[in-house]
């Protein structure tokens, strides 16, 4: 029997952002939250990967502390298509709404991974699905609680802003929360398992969408326009969580990276083992790519780079790229300008 391999589900950070403003409204520290879990305020306003249970625990942490089961609902009445980051240019883009909710659908699975969103058609009633196969964390359940918040909003947001619904489907162990916050509380809960859905009217589908999102980073809609392409390996699911850290000057330790992913710390190494990388190589080659990414397309001095690499200083950087390029930072930036090839002696 072959061994299961290890997965890490990252999430974008973006979609919490409902969840921070409403405890920013109301006076509660939201930073002491997000330290905890080691998520970057930053993150969440540019755009970033965190481990899917860093998400999960936060959410949990905010609903035991709050002493609010139904804060989820509330706090995602402030949702908009722009917490969904670049997925918001590719929803402006379409032209009915079933056209847009496909398209959130299908980018979603890349923006949440290990996540499953779907829209199905059953006579009069649409249904804007969502299911999760796997357990990650205790506040895995308030993941209901914030996707059938977020799909009310979408309604609200391509269709009619005053329409509620009347029918949801809850997977797992089927709470009752919705019951109270005004939204929901004339819902029908429809008995299926699995599956956390909402309905609405199939004739909203054939509308046009009346829907506008705020200027995005264009390059990163490119990219998420036919989903997030990666490896699928470990390191690469590693890699994409620390860069993240980068433009902020974070680069988290190996201790760290075991609390963020509740990975211990020997399995991290021995899984990156299997790909013939150690911690401190997968460190060095992510601050080579961003650091070759910065030499030739921004202006950045060599010391500004340095810092927002994590080195100590601007010899310390040079030396260690020098190390992995038989060259200086210097010399690569004046070779792109005089166009040299990338293999040029």
């Amino acid at each position: 029997m072959s061994k299961q391999k290890l997965q890490l589900p990252l999430f974008d950070a973006r979609i919490l952002n409902p969840l921070v403003r409403y405890l920013d409204r109301h006076g509660v520290n939201s930073d002491s939250y997000l330290s905890e879990r080691r998520i970057p305020r930053e993150t969440l306003l540019a755009g970033g990967w965190i481990a899917k249970k860093q998400a999960y625990d936060l959410i949990r942490d905010v609903v035991t502390r709050e002493h609010c089961p139904e804060i989820v609902f509330e706090a995602y009445e402030d949702f908009c298509f722009d917490d969904l980051g670049p997925i918001a240019i590719a929803v402006s883009s379409c032209r009915t709404v079933k056209e847009a909710l496909e398209v959130t659908t299908r980018l979603g699975g890349s923006a949440f991974e290990g996540n499953e969103y779907f829209l199905q058609i059953e006579g009069k009633t649409a249904w804007l699905s969502y299911r999760e196969r796997k357990h990650i964390s205790e506040g895995q359940d308030w993941i209901n609680d914030m996707t059938l918040a977020a799909y009310r909003r979408m309604i609200n947001l391509l269709v009619d802003p005053e329409w509620l619904p009347e029918k949801v489907l809850i997977q797992g162990a089927g709470s009752l929360r919705h019951v109270l916050v005004d939204q929901f509380n004339q819902c029908q809960l429809v008995s299926r398992t699995g599956v956390t859905a909402l309905g609405f009217p199939t004739s909203f589908l054939r509308r046009r969408v009346q829907f506008s999102s705020a200027p995005l980073n264009q390059t990163r809609c490119n990219e998420w326009r036919d989903g997030i392409t990666t490896t699928g390996s470990f390191s690469d699911a590693i890699g994409r969580l620390i860069e993240s850290r980068f433009q902020y000057t974070e680069i988290p330790t190996l201790r760290e990276v075991s609390r963020m992913t509740s990975l211990s710390s020997a399995t991290i190494k021995r899984r990156l083992s299997e790909e013939g990388l150690g911690y401190q190589d997968l460190i060095d080659r992510l601050r080579f790519e961003m650091a070759s990414k910065m030499l030739i397309e921004s202006e950045r001095s060599i010391k500004e780079i340095a810092i927002e690499l994590g080195y100590s200083g601007c010899n310390s950087f040079v030396r260690a790229f020098r190390r992995m390029t038989a060259t200086t930072p210097g010399e690569l930036r004046r070779k792109h300008l005089n166009g040299y090839p990338e293999n040029a002696g």
